[in-house]
């Protein structure tokens, strides 16, 4: 959902982007240019741009009034990008990739700022704490790992899974992480 919960918008496996307004009976919008599945999606929280990655290892900024691609993120992943954050302020961007890589992004750049080193299989989520001032990123390698976004060096690793980590997110209030594994567990 968009911050203001009137849009919504859906990656597909075909490329496409969709976003339609769930209270009207209009037909979705469709934004193209991805050449594979679109794994990621991620409002800007200004409300007016939308972050989408993919299988491509495209990262793209669009505007979501005209439906122009106002960026493309390059020099990133090597492999299918699978998860994609903004952080609050709206100035930082994170994405996560088959590659085992994370990277941050400054969003109106577009330059890669860093790049995190620290998982050994492909990471699966990737998510901002509340106040922006944490990264934590969860992966196949059984791991999930909590970043300084400033500095790029990992804080913590957790390695309580004994299967894939398939998720991990902050609470509202960003004191806890909840991440969901391949054993059926919740940690």
């Amino acid at each position: 959902f968009a911050p203001d919960g009137e849009q919504v918008v859906v990656g597909t496996a075909a490329g496409n982007v969709w976003l339609w307004e769930p209270e009207t009976d209009n037909l979705p919008r469709t934004l193209a240019a991805h050449t594979d599945a679109v794994f990621a999606v991620a409002f800007h929280p200004d409300g007016q741009r939308l972050v989408t990655a993919g299988d491509d290892t495209q990262i793209l900024l669009w505007d979501i009034d005209s439906g122009e691609q106002l960026l493309a993120y390059t020099d990133g992943h090597q492999d299918g990008v699978l998860a994609v954050a903004i952080n609050p302020d709206g100035d930082q961007l994170v994405t996560a990739s088959r590659d085992s890589t994370a990277i941050l992004w400054d969003v109106d750049s577009g330059m890669a700022m860093d790049r995190l080193f620290g998982h050994t299989f492909q990471i699966l989520s990737a998510e901002f704490s509340p106040d922006g001032r944490r990264v934590v990123t969860a992966g196949r390698d059984f791991k999930v790992i909590v970043w300084d976004p400033n500095s790029g060096e990992s804080v913590r690793v957790f390695e309580e899974h004994s299967d894939w980590v398939f998720t991990a997110v902050y609470s509202p209030d960003g004191t806890q992480i909840l991440s969901g594994g391949g054993e059926n567990n919740l940690i």
